[in-house]
């Protein structure tokens, strides 16, 4: 199961995150099923007046697998202060590891 997430480009975070990935650009958890796929940034998309994005993939296998992911994917955006989140061209508040589990529980295509 997968869903794609944009975050606000916070440059400490962009850099947190690439180095963490692999050579394919995957940041693989604990469990080995689950992991972020890191989009590259587009050196073109940093257009005066647009908003930066990271954009990722989030893919996992189960609730568990959906557990780890939400605590991972909450402790990098809580860390550097990012208030908002993107998933399927809907922006959403960042209140919390509950509600950032929902919006993606309720966002992911189940038969990637």
């Amino acid at each position: 199961m997968k869903t794609y997430c944009r975050i606000p480009f916070e440059q400490e975070l962009w850099e947190e995150l690439d180095a963490e990935a692999n050579a394919s650009g995957k940041i693989i958890l604990e469990d080995n099923e689950t992991y972020v796929q890191l989009m590259p940034v587009d050196k073109y998309a940093f257009m005066p007046g647009a908003e930066q994005m990271i954009d990722i993939i989030l893919n996992f296998s189960s609730q568990v697998a959906l557990g780890l992911l939400i605590n991972w994917l909450y402790d990098k955006i809580k860390q550097k202060n990012i208030k908002k989140f993107i998933i399927k061209d809907e922006t959403y508040e960042v209140k919390g590891k509950d509600m950032l589990e929902n919006v993606i529980e309720n966002n992911f295509d189940k038969d990637e």
